[in-house]
């Protein structure tokens, strides 16, 4: 097994499918614009908006303090480790938690500025693109090789064992977006509903936190065995393809397609 072949597994997991434990972290600005795109919203709501967005990057950067940094989880690793794996994970799950947590009190908040009618448009918006989603998806093929790893120069044989990885893996995969999806769905309906409180959110991670741990756990170790199919040159030009599409999202810029 080759010496880096889990030493920037998070970095790969990004360039390759989705990663399934607390579900993505992005800034709340464009997801909220796109949320709210098509509502005919008040000055008084933009102004209160904008308002709550702001003290939430304030909220945000206070909670990363002192937060554990991602590459130390995979530093040194010469093979996938269960074990370790799981402690790194549990060091970091306090605040992964405390930053959904504060995202769905956002929108919880913002949820209640709208008016009835703002709201029926804004589950109408969730079904249409729930639509454009699955049609999406259908026409995707669970088999082929992730986007970065179709850019390397790999050998007939590098191709055939690695398409039989993400064959072998890709019902568990499908398992992990289902898990995904039915956490979200129950996230959404209570950030909506007048039960929203911390207490009722962390009873809702609590009761799909062990599942969605499993599942990043047998992610990491799929991709590992991705990665150790591939020689060191690759490898590097990987990771080197992961720093890029960092770059390009810290710089606001797409990814590369």
């Amino acid at each position: 097994m080759k010496k880096t072949i889990v030493i920037a597994v998070a970095g790969v997991l990004a360039l390759s499918s989705s990663i399934v434990v607390a579900g993505p972290m992005h800034g709340p600005d464009s997801e909220i614009k796109h949320m709210l795109r098509s509502l005919d919203l008040t000055r008084e709501q933009k102004q209160d908006i904008r308002k709550l967005i702001q003290e939430h990057r304030q909220d945000v950067a206070l909670t990363r303090t002192g937060e554990p940094g991602r590459n130390g989880m995979w530093q040194q690793q010469t093979s996938f480790d269960e074990d370790t794996f799981r402690a790194n994970l549990a060091a970091r799950t306090t605040t992964k938690r405390a930053l959904r947590f504060e995202r769905a009190e956002l929108r919880h908040t913002i949820y209640q500025l709208l008016t009835s009618e703002q709201r029926n448009a804004l589950e109408q918006q969730d079904i249409e693109r729930h639509q454009k989603r699955s049609a999406k998806r259908e026409k995707h093929d669970e088999n082929r090789l992730p986007r970065a790893f179709g850019r390397l120069s790999l050998t007939d044989d590098q191709k055939e064992t690695l398409i039989s990885l993400q064959t072998d893996y890709s019902d568990a995969s499908a398992n992990n977006r289902a898990l995904m999806k039915a956490f979200r769905t129950k996230e959404k309906a209570l950030i909506r509903s007048d039960k929203f409180s911390e207490e009722t959110w962390n009873a809702l991670a609590d009761e799909y936190q062990q599942d969605m741990t499993d599942a990043m756990v047998a992610h990491a170790e799929h991709k590992a065995s991705m990665l150790s199919v591939l020689d060191d040159n690759q490898q590097q030009a990987l990771f080197a393809m992961r720093d890029e599409r960092k770059d390009r999202h810290d710089r606001g810029k797409p990814h590369r397609r």
